[in-house]
């Protein structure tokens, strides 16, 4: 579960990354 869970959250911070990067472009 913890290997999941981590997947899931490090894909949320790429997903969060590329939405300011894409709203700071």
């Amino acid at each position: 579960i913890g290997i999941a869970l981590r997947k899931l959250f490090e894909e949320g911070v790429v997903k969060r990354e590329d939405l300011w990067i894409t709203s700071k472009l």
